[in-house]
């Protein structure tokens, strides 16, 4: 099972859209996929399910037990693949309580870890913040993906979600990969769109990591929530859906082509997977 984090240290830069939209393009594909919403916001649950989708337990209550049951996750109607692991604003109160733990970074790696045989893919859609949730995430993750606003602030974002990636890799025994950037809601018409590409192709390991492919901004998109509709959907958002067709193709191609993804032996521990003639 390979697993994504979608992440940024600044809120408001379509974290929920891109996983949902990944998520959902993946399951579409024919991949058996699991959404896990790390947001005690709960907005990817929200969009998926609709308002009411707190009734049932999620990720607050799988990270408190410590593992990823079938009475924690839900189907998602419309995608025969795609399970979703929901968040409420209960998981903002157990965080604290699983943090308390030994080693409570791994409690969701571990979890992941026992149902990889029945998954292609886990998405993590990532919280507004860095804290333990998202140390959580990375610590799983195999990769991490930034969806990036042409606005200053969400670039600034950039420097820190780099920078705790680092820390992740050097102090909790994590391989986490930095998988790239994506530019969101990119306006053509803007200069500032311009400048925030360039600024990108500078600052990303001269450019390497900044996505070829945009998701260009789109009315029929702000929709798309409030109807539990994705881009993928015929007639929903054209636009979204040939640019998220084109994100998904490159994510699926940088994670194929990742070096070194870990296997996680007895003792928790993650080493680099030997491949072949290496």
């Amino acid at each position: 099972m390979r697993t994504l984090a979608i992440a940024n240290a600044k809120g408001g830069t379509g974290k929920t859209t891109l996983s949902v939209h990944i998520a959902a393009g993946l399951a579409r594909q024919g991949k058996r996929t699991l959404l896990v919403d790390l947001d005690p916001q709960g907005s990817a649950s929200t969009w998926l399910l609709g308002i009411d989708h707190g009734a049932a337990g999620g990720t607050a209550e799988a990270l408190l037990a410590k593992r990823i049951g079938p009475d924690h996750v839900r189907p998602v109607p419309g995608y025969e693949r795609l399970m979703l692991l929901s968040a409420t604003p209960e998981l903002e109160v157990a965080k604290d309580q699983i943090a308390s733990r030994p080693v409570a970074h791994l409690t969701l790696r571990r979890a992941l870890r026992d149902i990889a045989p029945s998954y292609d893919y886990a998405i993590l859609d990532c919280p507004p913040a860095i804290g333990f949730l998202a140390v959580s995430a990375l610590c799983a993750a195999d990769a991490v993906l930034a969806p990036v606003l042409a606005a200053y602030l969400s670039l600034a974002g950039l420097r820190r979600l780099e920078e705790l990636v680092g820390e992740v890799r050097d102090g909790l025994e994590s391989t986490v990969q930095l998988l790239g950037y994506v530019l969101v809601a990119a306006d053509p018409r803007e200069a500032i769109t311009a400048e925030a590409r360039a600024t990108l192709q500078g600052a990303a390991a001269g450019g390497a990591k900044l996505f070829r492919s945009e998701v260009r901004i789109s009315t029929a998109a702000k929709a798309l929530p409030a109807r539990r509709a994705t881009a993928w959907d015929d007639g929903a958002d054209e636009r979204g859906r040939e640019d998220y067709r084109a994100v998904l193709r490159e994510v699926s191609a940088k994670l194929g082509g990742l070096d070194g993804i870990a296997e996680e032996g007895t003792d928790g521990r993650r080493r680099p997977r030997r491949v072949a003639g290496g």
